[in-house]
């Protein structure tokens, strides 16, 4: 049993994501880490798994205990809000992280791969953070680690600004802000966790963060009974590599076939079950062919998403002019490409061993 215990806390608020399931079972096979969920929705039509807690909650009851924390007017409007106070979940829901040894965040619209063998406990030993992006963010479940974000950097508390932030441009203390608070005070962050973070704006799942030539590769996804794995060709050859998640940023995939089976691929942008695919490596390559977005764009040219999008441009110039140039940098780290293996492979029977 791993000597470090783990939870991730997620408060959600409206309507599942037609892809919850599909999340839900990928947290199953990672049994040793708990999920605990505090939303105002019903899961009664779910086979929820042990380590998915379920905390009955409402927005509003959240919204007064976060007002009440904080001895300043914070901005908590909307459920997208609390993007901003992700980094404070370790100081409000105390009570629900007492017998864990790291606490953290994650997305919904990710596929987890096996976490505990990229997460190990010689890592968790060593950093007192693990990665940088809202989609999946470890804090080591101590008191000074908890309030860590409240210090000040540059003489500016930056928790402040973000937690009040009344503009439709985020602050992204959850990526930003925090990471830099931790490099200022040395506490280390673990950086190279082989996360698949997908390009928006791409029909075809190309990755980003990486150093070298993984950004522009395409491929697809191969999840195994808790293992995810990345597949393209490369040299006329089917390469395989292990992920520990993949983010699909919004993307609306088709889970029509998917049935809580134990193989599946993810390609652009549906669920195909394993059981379907006769020729691998003909369906690694007509998954992979590059094609426009149309679907993308689209959405685009919509007059109600251009509006929101002159607003938010109106609002971009007050937010540059309103806050110091601390809170607007961002946080650029490049993953090392030498932590993701690759595997020559002929079938799928290759990767029970890799």
């Amino acid at each position: 049993m791993p000597s470090h215990k783990i939870a991730f806390i997620i408060p959600y608020f409206g309507s599942l994501d037609k892809f919850f399931p599909v999340w839900m079972h990928s947290c199953k096979y990672n049994s040793t880490i708990d999920w605990i969920l505090i939303t105002d929705q019903s899961l009664s039509e779910f086979s929820i798994p042990e380590n998915l807690i379920v905390h009955p909650y409402s927005f509003k009851a959240l919204q007064d205990q976060a007002k009440n924390k904080f001895n300043f007017e914070i901005v908590l409007t909307t459920p997208y809000d609390l993007c901003e106070f992700k980094v404070a979940y370790g100081d409000l829901f105390s009570d629900l992280l007492h017998d864990y040894d790291f606490w953290g965040y994650c997305d919904m619209d990710v596929l987890w791969g096996d976490l505990r063998h990229f997460i190990t406990d010689d890592i968790l030993s060593t950093y007192e953070k693990i990665s940088w992006r809202g989609h999946l963010t470890l804090f080591r479940n101590t008191q000074v680690i908890n309030k860590l974000y409240t210090k000040k950097l540059q003489e500016i508390e930056l928790y402040k600004i973000a937690f009040s932030n009344g503009l439709p441009v985020p602050v992204m203390f959850d990526e930003r802000g925090i990471n830099k608070i931790f490099d200022a005070y040395n506490y280390p962050i673990y950086l190279d966790l082989p996360f698949a973070d997908l390009k928006i704006r791409s029909f075809n799942f190309q990755v980003q963060h990486f150093d070298e030539s993984q950004t522009s590769t395409g491929g697809i996804f191969y999840w195994t009974q808790g293992k995810l794995f990345r597949l393209f060709i490369e040299d006329n050859c089917i390469i395989a590599q292990e992920f520990v998640y993949v983010h699909f940023l919004k993307r609306m995939i088709d889970i029509k076939e998917f049935n809580y089976n134990n193989q599946f691929f993810v390609v652009p942008n549906k669920i195909v079950a394993a059981t379907e695919v006769k020729d691998l490596k003909g369906f690694v390559e007509n998954s992979c062919v590059q094609k426009f977005y149309l679907k993308y764009y689209l959405k685009r040219l919509h007059f109600s998403f251009l509006l929101k999008k002159i607003e938010y441009r109106k609002s971009l110039v007050k937010f540059n002019t309103s806050y110091p140039a601390i809170v607007k940098e961002g946080y650029p780290v490049k993953i090392s490409s030498q932590v993701v293996k690759s595997k020559k492979i002929v079938s799928l029977d290759e990767l029970e061993d890799y």
